[in-house]
């Protein structure tokens, strides 16, 4: 289903803050949750979690993609 939905020449995406636990810290970090949505006929969606705000996260899922990403 990911290969499918980075085929799309648009994807959907939205970031969203979620708080992360780690019994470690001494507080709760804010990672980010991304949904990637496809278009027809892949309507899929898919899921990508990171721990910091970066470019890397979205990059890494999105390396192969040759499309538009509409956010």
């Amino acid at each position: 289903m990911l290969d499918r939905v980075r085929s799309e020449a648009v994807i959907h995406t939205e970031a969203t803050p979620v708080p992360v636990l780690d019994s470690a810290l001494p507080k709760t970090l804010t990672g980010r949750f991304s949904v990637y949505c496809g278009d027809r006929p892949n309507l899929y969606t898919s899921y990508h979690d990171t721990t910091v705000r970066k470019r890397d996260g979205p990059t890494s899922f999105l390396q192969d993609c040759g499309g538009d990403l509409q956010v």
